[in-house]
């Protein structure tokens, strides 16, 4: 089995719902799951992450508030990302900024 050189783990308050929410609006699928410690592996398009309800064995350094991943962005490349997009504003959820073209600086060349 393949194994992704960094994969970073989500802590949510409740894994069920989050669950529903990256496969049903975002599209990931799970590869393996260990419910009874409400712990999920996702994956889509070969991006991969792991959910973790917040419990006793979290890594947990500080008090929580929400939103969790306060100060977190992750780049994830997808296919069709205006539909995604649209799906995510669909879902209601709360859209910290809109979809944008951006460019990036990287020596003398621009990325976006």
């Amino acid at each position: 089995m393949r194994r992704s050189k960094l994969v970073p783990e989500l802590a949510c308050a409740d894994l069920e719902r989050s669950l529903d929410f990256y496969k049903r609006v975002l599209g990931f699928r799970v590869l393996y799951a260990r419910p009874e410690e409400h712990f999920a592996y996702l994956e889509r398009d070969g991006a991969e992450l792991m959910l973790d309800q917040v419990g006793e064995r979290s890594w947990i350094t500080a008090d929580l508030a929400h939103p969790y991943g306060r100060g977190m962005n992750l780049e994830i490349e997808v296919t069709g990302v205006e539909a995604l997009y649209a799906a995510v504003v669909a879902s209601g959820v709360a859209v910290f900024r809109a979809i944008e073209d951006a460019w990036y600086r990287r020596g003398g060349v621009l990325l976006g």
